[in-house]
C-alpha cells in the first residue's frame, strides 16, 4: 500500500485581518480557480473552521454514502449536516481566504487577531490560539497509547 504525502501539514500561527482574511500557506492553496469549503466543526470540544478542498469535501460525502452502518435516512441527515454547516470559498490571487465575520465570531476567532492553522493531511483546521492549544493537548492525551505503540510523537 502506497502512502500518499499530503501538502497540508504542520501547525502555523497566522493573523486574521480586520476584514476576516487569512493568508493560506502556498502549499495548502487550491489550484488556481479551485474552491475550498469552510465547515463549522468542533474538534476535541473546541470550535474550529475546517477548510476542505473540493476533493476532500466530496470524499467526506462519498464516505457517508458508502457507509454500510448507516440507514438511508441517516445518510441523508449526515450529508444534509455537511451542506448546512459549510460554505464554498476561494483563495484570492494574493493567497488570502476570506472568513465571514459571523462565522469567525461564532468560532471564537478575533478580527483582527491571531489564528492557528493545523494541517490535517487533506484539510486544515483554523482555531484561536487558545482553542488550538486545548485541542492539541486533548488530542495528544487521547492518542498517548497509540503513540506508545507507534512512536509517532
Amino acid at each position: 500500500m502506497a502512502i500518499q504525502i499530503q501538502a497540508q501539514r504542520g501547525i502555523i500561527e497566522h493573523k486574521l485581518d480586520a476584514k476576516g482574511r487569512v493568508s493560506v500557506p502556498v502549499t495548502w492553496r487550491p489550484a488556481q480557480g479551485g474552491s475550498v469549503f469552510l465547515l463549522r466543526a468542533d474538534s476535541y470540544g473546541q470550535p474550529t473552521l475546517r477548510v476542505l478542498s473540493e476533493a476532500a469535501f466530496s470524499k467526506k460525502l462519498e464516505q457517508i454514502e458508502e457507509s454500510e452502518n448507516l440507514t438511508p435516512r441517516q445518510k441523508d441527515n449526515a450529508a444534509g449536516m455537511m451542506y448546512a454547516n459549510s460554505i464554498e470559498a476561494s483563495v484570492n490571487e494574493q493567497g488570502k481566504l476570506l472568513i465571514p465575520k459571523a462565522w469567525a465570531e461564532e468560532r471564537q476567532l478575533k478580527l483582527p487577531g491571531a489564528v492557528t492553522l493545523v494541517g490535517r493531511g487533506n484539510h486544515f483546521e483554523m482555531l484561536s490560539p487558545v482553542n488550538a492549544e486545548a485541542m492539541l493537548s486533548a488530542e495528544k492525551a487521547e492518542n498517548e497509547r497509540l503513540n506508545q505503540m507507534l512512536n509517532l510523537f
